[in-house]
């Protein structure tokens, strides 16, 4: 099999949507750590919503073969629980 990239430079564009969901478990000690700023390196939910667009950004050099797509948005939104940060996207069960 031969892999290589597609032509897309006639294509009309379309809109499009990818939606994401992920949940990082952790003790409840660190949680409380977070939640209450005690964490030395900084604020955690604000340094992952900056690596979560960072990455979306460069989706096109971490995927073989990806075409690179204009972004018009990007969120990255983090729910804290007892032991867990989940990203409740749209859809995703509450």
């Amino acid at each position: 099999m031969e892999v290589c990239m597609i032509d897309v430079g006639g294509k009309t564009p379309t809109a499009r949507e990818a939606v994401t969901r992920g949940e990082i478990k952790m003790r409840p000690s660190t949680c409380a750590a977070i939640l209450e700023g005690r964490v030395p390196k900084g604020p955690v939910p604000g340094a992952a919503q900056v690596a979560g667009i960072m990455a979306a950004k460069a989706t096109s050099g971490i995927i073989p073969l990806c075409h690179p797509l204009p972004l018009d948005v990007v969120e990255v939104n983090f729910y804290p629980g007892e032991t867990s940060y989940r990203d409740r996207g749209p859809g995703a069960n509450q």
